[in-house]
């Protein structure tokens, strides 16, 4: 399942990773995880996108974090007792799995050599495997076509719309930039304080506006994006 995405040096390292993972208790999550199963029923009918922003926004508030407050996403899972291991693969392409098995996990497995393994992408990444571990531990899938490439498009989706909207709110952030006098400077300040990159930033700024965004904004959030085709 995993031919053509990761090599078998990769594979290897992968599998030892996973089957290092201790069970956890999960006592700690599990109410949340409840709460976040009855939200989901309830969005069904909505994109994958608002599902992750909407769960997102559930999350911060049961953790009665103020849209001005930073999220650490890995103190959170220390306080949960859910372990954060590294692996350095040779591909970059794969930049955590979350783990859960019968006997094992869960936990988050991130590689120090993807694209997104280091600093604020990790802080993203690791928000990301936070929304599987929530959003998503009831229907996963097997190792084999994780690694092979074969999750579906709505599940990542969702889970990065989570990442997004858990490290800073859409709403936030387009007021913070829209009030400012220089949106270049005011960016800088809210990424060094949500430690988040400043794409996450545009999009966000996007997602938030209530009716589209005046060109000259659209112009320098443009600038921040690795695919402006889509922004």
């Amino acid at each position: 399942m995993t031919l053509g995405v990761v090599g078998p040096t990769d594979r290897l390292k992968i599998l030892e990773a996973v089957s290092k993972q201790p069970e956890v208790w999960t006592g700690l999550v599990d109410p949340l995880a409840t709460e976040v199963r009855e939200k989901l029923a309830s969005l069904r009918h909505e994109p994958p996108w608002k599902q992750g922003m909407e769960i997102a926004l559930h999350v911060r508030q049961r953790l009665s974090l103020a849209a001005t407050s930073r999220f650490e996403p890995e103190a959170l899972l220390a306080e949960w007792k859910i372990p954060v291991s590294e692996v350095r693969l040779e591909s970059r392409t794969v930049d955590a799995l979350s783990v859960w098995g019968a006997r094992c996990g869960p936990a988050i497995i991130v590689n120090r050599s993807g694209h997104h393994g280091r600093l604020n992408g990790r802080r993203a990444t690791v928000c990301h495997e936070i929304g599987h571990l929530l959003m998503d531990r009831d229907a996963g899938l097997p190792v084999g076509e994780v690694l092979g490439g074969r999750v579906p498009q709505e599940i990542e989706q969702r889970a990065s719309s989570f990442a997004a909207e858990l490290l800073i709110p859409r709403e936030f952030a387009y007021q913070r930039v829209i009030e400012c006098q220089d949106a270049d400077t005011e960016l800088g300040l809210l990424s060094a304080w949500f430690g988040v990159s400043r794409e996450i930033l545009a999009w966000q700024v996007r997602n938030g506006a209530p009716s589209g965004l005046p060109n000259a904004l659209r112009a320098v959030l443009i600038g921040y994006v690795s695919e402006p085709q889509k922004f």
